[in-house]
């Protein structure tokens, strides 16, 4: 009795290790799921895989574990420029109306005769100083949406070249009699 349940012990547990292991592959970890074809056992498939991942990576150019901390770098990159995007220029008319009334208030008092005028000034400067605030913000507004949207394209071009990488080593491993799919 304890000798039959010694044997289902090291079963499962030989099981699990090889589950494990499968797993764990190269292939799973670039995200390509692989079964061999002609009853390739795991060494062998870790092998081809190694020796796929070498071949693609020569044709492609491209490393998907660099690639990867690339993209997450890219993808940090573009989501702070979305929130610059999103404040660029928050305030930038009002504090150009204010610095334009200021102004306004300076000429209004050294060139204006009458209380009028001097208020006239200074509604003057606020206005253009708040024009040129709004300005200002839009152009920032404009230039934070320029980088956002050039790093959400470095993003995308990142992971064309991991798809590419992919479709390389799947073929590879195809023709080394393995069912490889992403």
């Amino acid at each position: 009795m304890i000798s039959r349940i010694l044997f289902f012990l090291g079963c499962a547990l030989t099981c699990a290790s090889i589950a494990w292991a499968q797993s764990n592959t190269l292939a799973s970890t670039i995200g390509v799921f692989v079964f061999p074809r002609d009853g390739q056992d795991l060494a062998e498939q870790s092998r081809d895989e190694a020796a796929c991942f070498e071949w693609s990576v020569g044709q492609t150019g491209s490393d998907p574990f660099q690639l990867a901390r690339q993209s997450a770098s890219q993808e940090a990159a573009a989501e702070r420029s979305a929130q610059q995007a999103a404040t660029a220029g928050s305030g930038a008319a009002a504090g150009g109306a204010v610095a334009g009334a200021v102004t306004g208030a300076v000429v209004g008092n050294v060139f204006g005769s009458s209380s009028r005028q001097r208020r006239n000034l200074r509604t003057a400067g606020a206005m253009m100083g708040a024009a040129s605030g709004a300005a200002q913000g839009q152009q920032a507004q404009a230039q934070a949406q320029a980088s956002a949207n050039r790093s959400a394209s470095a993003a995308q071009a990142t992971e064309a070249q991991i798809e590419a990488f992919r479709t390389a080593f799947a073929t590879c491993l195809d023709a080394n009699d393995y069912v490889a799919r992403f």
